[in-house]
């Protein structure tokens, strides 16, 4: 039986989790992961917030080194200007997620689908076809869909 072949563009947090997910459940699969970037997670996306229930419905066990600080209370404002706030010592945990180094998480994110073996090629624009790849994942955010003529939906 033949492998399957599977071609990520993007090796953002979400193309690291997809590859690796995949490898994970197929033996019989071959991963290759496109990055337009030299360096992965250079220059940081966003500022890599993340809570803990996600990092635990993930299985995220984050390295200490990745995490820049520790969010124990946060607050959510709407467009007029009203917030509601979230403490975690009132809900009775010490956090409630992270500010994460996001150029050294994509990096070991990116490293872990490498383990299982990811084939990572940098400095690699899409060019918006499939090839020959029997599965296409698109993960490289809202800017490349538009740049390509990609619709994005909700």
């Amino acid at each position: 039986m033949d492998n399957l072949n599977v071609l990520i563009v993007g090796c953002g947090p979400a193309g690291s989790s997809t590859a690796q997910s995949i490898l994970e459940a197929r033996e019989d699969v071959e991963v290759k992961i496109l990055e337009r970037r030299r360096r992965i997670g250079f220059p940081p996306r966003c500022a890599g917030g993340i809570s803990k229930m996600m990092t635990e419905k993930l299985s995220l066990d984050i390295p200490k080194d990745i995490i820049a600080s520790h969010v124990e209370r946060f607050r959510i404002y709407s467009p007029e200007g009203n917030y509601f706030e979230i403490d975690s010592k009132e809900m009775g945990v010490k956090d409630l997620g992270y500010v994460l180094y996001r150029d050294r998480f994509d990096r070991w994110m990116a490293e872990k689908a490498h383990k299982l073996g990811a084939e990572i090629e940098k400095g690699k624009i899409w060019k918006g076809n499939k090839g020959d790849y029997d599965i296409l994942v698109v993960a490289d955010g809202k800017p490349e869909a538009e740049r390509l003529g990609v619709k994005m939906r909700l």
